[in-house]
């Protein structure tokens, strides 16, 4: 909202600009209005639009920068909390491991005051900042099973769509054969992207499969089960394939309960073998991909003709990463600025612009990237906050009812799987998400353990700070 309001304000005053200003003060006040008494609505609203990076909100875009749907929302939702915390309607909900977390944001910014070039930092420090804040949001909406039911329902919504559209736009891939980035599903949704993405669908899916008890929820949970495995050919993701298949068999090694253990192996062998049909009678060019990145995991070798490096052109891009990082271990070479020492230059195609550009190629792996562009200290904070959110979700599922634990081990499982794919790639949209989840889920197993009490105290309790674990006992 500050970023449009200043744009706004940076127009000539003329007739047009003073019209564009009028309306946006008119639609923020009105937009803070709403996020006061629905905040909840807001976070939903920036999950469903958190993949379309490059969809600006009209007369709002200059160049590669500008407002986009998932801003606003995001921004909207935090200003509704902090109004319901400043008014004592709620208090605030701390998360576990936020000492890790805060060092972290603190070296990801103060690498900020060794950048050689701001421009090429700031657009992307600002969208990370909202996705530490969609995170925050997350925390604070799951204070109830309620609360947390919706958002299930909202995930599920949206993965019934998104993955719907990611299969049509790998079958148009496949008949018009045309450039994936002429497409304006994969100029959103980088392929990469949508295979970890998957990988949440799967085990989040299964979990409502399994404990729902209304029939769409059991129709939807299946069809998007059973679309896992086409959604990924089109992608022909080595990495996330590798996030599917852990994530699945961490569910089961922590979904230990002799009833459902039969149901999920059906289902999982029910999907395999979809899986290895469809691959079977796929067209050929698609189903020659998909193979050829499977063998690649054993051989580290790809030898179709696609946009895919071998494993040891990244190996030799990860060595002069690890040389970077000695020479400049406390703050890195600056946020996202790896791309200028990178030995390697590609052309990307940005989505804000529509045009290719030639940046250095980056680090395919997630801890590599942070140590190289904000340091080790960075990289030990980043490593410190996902140890401790793990170790408090294990902690959790032992005493939380069967409902959340059930989607907690769902979510332990997808922040593990998503972790695996961040090994093979730079950044993965929805990792923040799947780790504001978690952590909200931790919180809610907490409020469980209360008992049966009163509705006006359980309230009280929801709301009531917390950043570590309290036993049943405490």
């Amino acid at each position: 909202m500050i970023l449009t309001l200043a744009v706004a304000g940076g127009m000539a005053l003329t007739a047009q600009g003073l019209i564009i200003v009028f309306t946006l003060l008119v639609a923020g006040t009105l937009g803070l209005a709403v996020a006061y008494k629905w905040p909840d609505m807001f976070v939903i609203l920036a999950l469903w639009t958190h993949f379309l990076k490059g969809v600006f909100i009209p007369k709002l875009a200059i160049g590669e920068f500008g407002a986009t749907p998932f801003m606003v929302f995001v921004t909207l939702a935090a200003a509704g909390y902090g109004l319901q915390i400043l008014r004592g309607k709620r208090r605030l909900i701390l998360p576990v491991g936020l000492p890790f977390l805060i060092l972290f944001m603190l070296f990801t910014t103060l690498s900020l005051l060794v950048v050689q070039d701001f421009r090429a930092a700031i657009g992307v420090y600002f969208r990370t900042v909202l996705d530490w804040v969609l995170l925050f949001g997350l925390v604070q909406m799951i204070i109830s099973r309620q609360r947390m039911q919706q958002l299930v329902y909202a995930l599920l919504a949206q993965a019934a769509v998104v993955v719907t559209w990611g299969i049509f736009a790998g079958i148009q891939l496949e008949r018009l054969n045309v450039p994936r980035n002429t497409l304006f599903f994969w100029r959103q949704f980088q392929k990469n992207d949508f295979a970890a993405y998957l990988a949440f669908v799967a085990v989040l899916a299964l979990a409502t499969l399994l404990v729902s008890k209304t029939r769409w929820e059991k129709i939807v949970s299946l069809a998007l089960l059973l679309m896992v495995p086409l959604a990924w050919m089109f992608t022909f993701s080595r990495g996330g394939f590798l996030a599917i298949v852990v994530s699945l068999f961490l569910f089961i090694a922590l979904e230990r309960r002799k009833r459902l253990l039969r149901r999920l192996f059906l289902i999982i062998a029910l999907i395999g073998t979809l899986g290895v049909i469809m691959i079977a009678v796929a067209p050929s060019s698609t189903r020659d991909l998909a193979i050829d990145g499977l063998v690649s995991i054993v051989s580290g070798e790809s030898s179709a003709q696609r946009h895919t490096d071998t494993i040891e052109f990244r190996v030799e891009i990860a060595q002069s990463a690890a040389e970077i990082i000695i020479e400049n271990p406390i703050l890195g070479v600056g946020f996202n600025q790896w791309q200028f020492y990178s030995p390697v230059k590609t052309r990307i195609f940005e989505a804000q612009t529509g045009e290719f550009r030639e940046v250095g190629f980056s680090i395919h792996n997630r801890y590599l990237l942070i140590a190289a562009n904000s340091g080790l200290i960075a990289l030990a904070a980043y490593l410190g906050f996902l140890f401790t959110v793990l170790y408090s979700g294990l902690k959790a599922r032992r005493y939380a009812r069967l409902w959340t634990k059930t989607y907690l081990h769902a979510l332990i499982a997808a922040v593990i799987g998503i972790q695996i794919a961040l090994l093979f790639a730079p950044l993965v949209v929805w990792e923040w998400p799947t780790l504001g989840i978690l952590i909200g889920l931790i919180h809610l197993a907490e409020i469980e353990t209360k008992g049966d009490i009163s509705r006006k105290q359980w309230f009280h309790l929801t709301l009531k700070p917390t950043n570590h674990l309290r036993t049943s006992k405490q």
